[in-house]
């Protein structure tokens, strides 16, 4: 069976959100909000005017679901950590890094807005009505 990313870490929640803050302050971010609950941990941060949330599952009915909670905002931290720093190095934008966890004017998440719209346009052949918005044209 294949081992989960931080599945036996020790580090307590405390520190990992103090670390996740950290590094989104780092890279220009404030708002910064963390969110907890039994089946979700996640953050929340405006970074360049736009408004984003990283999420990750919690198991509550793991076996020790604290631990599960310290794994969750260990993988948050990484995937914060990581995107960060390809956008730091130039690789990327924050907008393409982010942009499935943009949060829209009616609280969900481009990605969670998106998915059902994608699986239509595939299943349909066709581009969904919402999806195919003009946009600037160039000169």
């Amino acid at each position: 069976m294949t081992r989960r990313f931080a599945e036996d870490t020790k580090v307590p929640v405390s520190r990992s959100t103090e670390e996740l803050k950290a590094v989104l302050r780092k890279a220009g971010a404030d708002q910064i909000a963390v969110f907890e609950s039994a089946a979700q941990s996640a953050v929340g941060f405006t970074l360049g005017g736009r408004m984003y949330r990283l999420s990750a599952k919690v198991n509550p009915k793991a076996p020790n679901p604290g631990q599960d909670e310290r794994r969750a905002w260990r993988l948050l931290l990484l995937l914060a950590k990581a995107k960060l720093e390809a956008v730091a190095d130039g690789a990327t934008t924050v907008e393409r890094e982010f942009l499935a966890d943009m949060i829209l004017p009616d609280g969900q998440t481009m990605g969670a807005w998106a998915a059902p719209q994608l699986a239509l346009a595939y299943q349909t052949k066709a581009m969904p009505a919402a999806l195919m918005l003009e946009g600037p044209r160039d000169g």
